[in-house]
């Protein structure tokens, strides 16, 4: 079906309109997703939502079919696409009129990732970065600068009565202290180096030097904060999988003995449990397998997609894979906007398909940047970037990806300046089109980040925020799709959310600059999913910890000890299930989801 096929009611023929199209481009996330299974979801949210809540105001959608064409870039392969139209339906003598023309892209950049990474290598490699907040709290406060900066970005995102005007004094002062002259007269770098600092720019100005004096102690006490709960969290995931080796020991010995081996090692290995019954015991080993054939699915399949796309050792073989990773969204970023009929490009990632979307924008933006700076006076293909009006985040963990593995810091202050510079922020081109009139310093794409607070993988933006005042170069909105406090389903279960759904309707289908937000939810149901979502990681800690318990007891071989750990795992498992029953019979009293 061509675009001109989607004009209906052939009986009243009338002019067409303009022959062009709003673009969409889709980059998935994490997992093993089909091809074009993931553009169908979101054409289904899209239809869903526009046939419940706007079609008699801006029309529904119709007329969906699959096209195909030739690659704009010089790829081998053709494109294939999702087309559909947006049409006011008529009634009597009043003609249907179509009111847009849309396309549907998916970047599908999971064959780039495939690869053998064993769950054992990528279980490893995990813990490995369970390191990170122990690192991060040893070093000194000149350090990370990227990081810190992210936390004050926060704080600015959430000031109170501080005026703006210290959160810029105070983070160029930061910046200041990186500095090579910085460096030499407060060598060590510590916190109390930059309070002097801060009582030396600010020795004539009293009432400056006490707010930046305050609100730099506000920005200290928060990030230690949030780095000793990172540093607990990390403990319990280390201690975590330590207990669950001597559970896996203890338990395979039982399972040998009873079925017969007579191994002295063995023996000793189960004698040293003291009397647990058998019946416990094969039910931690049921426990045990389902959860782990679970984590083996979720390590080779979801988390080494993430080991490829954050290895930046350039010597690494998998660095290959995500440089072939960017190398094909570019293209087909810049297959869409190579056609003069598509006037608007809306980018939508969800997950780490957001980071990969996100470093795309970025490297594209530095080619624009660079035709610019060569002087070249014609527009080039570059330019078409401004056709970019939205960037929708769902679920995303570039701050996570940016904790964890983009932490850099040196003892030659020019690296650090470059690398940070490298990285790339939201106030870069193409975000911000500083050079061209009439948009000169203007925000050009909208960013929009949708979040569950359920979602464990995705976190509020603030390290990809450019120079503060930064508040409005990304839009947080913080969604909920189910009452039941479950990680899996609230990262997968953005499209179902009444409110994503809108967000993605408002900018995809109608272009619109500002965005109605509000919701109907009732404050019981925001109080009941937050208690829930805490009281269900409270209880998930609580678990490890008992398992934790009950191998500190194995080891020192006191039964009571196991016994305790393994009555408390039990207790606390059904009380997780509970937990989610509950959440599951909150939603059917109030769906947080599309109406069905």
């Amino acid at each position: 079906m061509s675009d001109h096929a989607l004009m209906s009611d052939p009986a009243n023929p009338r002019p067409s309109p303009p022959d062009c199209y709003t673009s969409i481009i889709y980059f998935h996330g994490m997992g093993t997703p089909k091809r074009y299974e993931e553009l169908s979801r979101i054409l289904e949210t899209l239809d869903r939502y526009g046939s419940g809540h706007e079609a008699d105001k801006h029309g529904a959608l119709r007329g969906q079919s699959v096209g195909v064409e030739t690659s704009r870039v010089g790829a081998d392969e053709p494109i294939n696409f999702l087309r559909f139209g947006r049409i006011k339906i008529g009634s009597g003598q009043h003609k249907s009129t179509l009111l847009g023309r849309y396309r549907l892209y998916e970047n599908y950049w999971s064959p780039a990732a495939a690869g053998a990474v064993s769950a054992i290598g990528v279980f490893l490699w995990f813990l490995t970065q369970a390191f990170h907040p122990f690192s991060v709290l040893c070093k000194p406060w000149r350090a990370h600068q990227r990081l810190k900066r992210a936390y004050l970005s926060r704080m600015f995102y959430d000031r109170g009565t501080m005026p703006a005007l210290r959160f810029r004094q105070l983070a160029k002062l930061y910046r200041d202290f990186e500095g090579l002259g910085a460096r030499r007269q407060f060598f060590e770098g510590r916190f109390r180096q930059f309070q002097r600092m801060i009582s030396e720019r600010y020795a004539r100005d009293e009432q400056a030097r006490r707010d930046l004096q305050t609100l730099a102690f506000q920005w200290r006490n928060q990030f230690l904060v949030a780095q000793i709960a990172l540093a607990l969290l990390s403990a319990t995931l280390i201690a975590g999988a330590a207990g669950l080796a001597v559970g896996v020991l203890y338990l395979g010995a039982f399972l040998t003995v009873y079925l017969g081996a007579e191994l002295p090692s063995l023996i000793v290995l189960v004698d040293r449990a003291g009397e647990i019954p058998a019946w416990v015991n094969f039910a931690a080993i049921a426990i045990m397998a389902f959860f782990g054939f679970q984590l083996r699915k979720f390590l080779e399949l979801f988390l080494s997609d993430v080991v490829f796309w954050t290895t930046t050792f350039e010597k690494d073989v998998r660095y290959r894979k995500r440089r072939e990773i960017l190398a094909a969204s570019e293209d087909i970023l810049m297959h869409v906007i190579a056609d003069a009929k598509c006037d608007r490009i809306v980018v939508v990632g969800h997950s780490l398909g957001t980071a990969i979307a996100y470093q795309t924008l970025l490297d594209v933006g530095r080619r624009m940047k660079a035709s610019r700076e060569s002087g070249v006076a014609q527009p080039t293909r570059y330019d078409g970037l401004r056709k970019i009006s939205h960037f929708i985040t769902l679920g995303s963990p570039i701050d996570r990806i940016n904790y964890f593995f983009q932490l850099t810091f040196s003892r030659y202050h020019r690296f650090n300046r470059v690398a940070d510079e490298l990285m790339g922020r939201s106030s870069d081109l193409p975000f911000k089109m500083d050079n061209v009139a009439p948009n000169a310093g203007r925000q050009i794409i909208r960013w929009i980040n949708v979040r569950d607070p359920a979602d464990p993988i995705a976190s509020r933006l603030f390290s990809p925020r450019g120079t503060i005042p930064n508040r409005h170069e990304i839009q947080e909105v913080s969604i909920s799709s189910s009452h039941v406090p479950s990680p899996g389903g609230a990262h997968t279960g953005y499209f179902e959310s009444e409110l994503a759904a809108k967000i993605l309707y408002d900018a995809c289908i109608l272009g619109r600059e500002t965005l109605q937000l509000q919701t109907a939810r009732p404050a019981w149901s925001h109080m009941m999913g937050n208690g829930l979502r805490r009281l269900s990681w409270g209880v998930a800690l609580s678990i490890i910890w008992s398992i934790v318990i009950g191998a500190v007891g194995y080891v020192l071989g006191s039964s009571i000890w196991m016994t305790i750990g393994q009555s408390a795992c039990f207790g606390l498992i059904v009380l997780f299930t509970m937990i989610w029953l509950v959440g599951g019979l909150v939603d059917r009293f109030h769906d947080l989801t599309l109406a069905h």
